[in-house]
């Protein structure tokens, strides 16, 4: 019999959860290219701060020396975001594949 309703009848993953994952995976793309493409100076601003916290915490201690990075900041959140989008694809993808084929 054809139903009216085809979302009604599936016997896959509650539908909640398939577009919780698709939302959840929106939105980690859009905070990753944010960070990875600094959108509107989101990396620069977070690694300050985050530098800024490094210099206060190492002059509470009595240390005078810069901190070494292997990797500045800058660099270290632009490739997070990068994996972050990245990994909001995945989630998109998975969330997509669950509501259409579950």
């Amino acid at each position: 019999m054809l139903s009216l309703f085809p979302l009604a009848a599936r016997t896959g993953p509650p539908l909640a959860f398939c577009l919780g994952a698709l939302g959840a995976g929106v939105i980690a793309v859009i905070f990753g290219l944010g960070f990875a493409f600094d959108v509107r100076g989101m990396s620069t601003r977070q690694a300050a701060r985050m530098r800024e916290r490094v210099r206060e915490a190492r002059l509470r201690r009595g240390s005078l020396a810069e901190p070494v990075y292997p990797v500045s900041p800058e660099a270290r959140m632009r490739m997070s975001g990068g994996f972050i989008a990245f990994a909001g694809v995945v989630l998109c993808a998975a969330g997509f594949a669950l509501l259409h084929l579950g």
